[in-house]
């Protein structure tokens, strides 16, 4: 990240660019409990800044459809669909200032409840 400072010497004031080590939030984590009918769905969702590019990872010990969605006044938007997955990495950018939903849904019959577990961070991007 850069960030400009003012410096003064001899009376001239000058303004440079010192460039500092970028930061990303704390990971925060989150347990979604899944059930085992099929087309259950779990929907952990989160607000974030325009912009703002936010990191995150999940697991389950089952294979679900998962995706991150917002919706508009008109629309539901997809910035990320996958299917038949256990586990995923991946990152988007905030493109509207509305909640962003991570969404898994289950297509198989399962005979129990399981977790699906979250973890996401802000990464700094400025």
């Amino acid at each position: 990240m850069r960030k400009l400072f003012i410096y003064t010497v001899a009376g001239i004031s000058m303004l440079l660019p010192v460039y500092v080590a970028s930061k990303t939030a704390e990971p925060s984590n989150k347990t979604i409990t899944m059930h085992g009918a099929v087309n259950a769905m779990g929907e952990f969702c989160e607000t974030f800044a325009l912009g703002e590019q936010v990191s995150f990872e999940f697991s389950s010990v089952h294979k679900l459809n998962f995706n991150i969605h917002y919706h508009t006044d008109n629309a539901t938007k997809f910035p990320i669909k996958q299917v038949n997955i256990s586990e995923f990495a991946g990152s988007f950018v905030v493109e509207e200032v509305t909640e962003q939903c991570f969404m898994w849904s289950n297509k198989t019959k399962r005979d129990s409840k399981w977790n699906v577990e979250l973890t996401y961070a802000v990464l700094d991007s400025k």
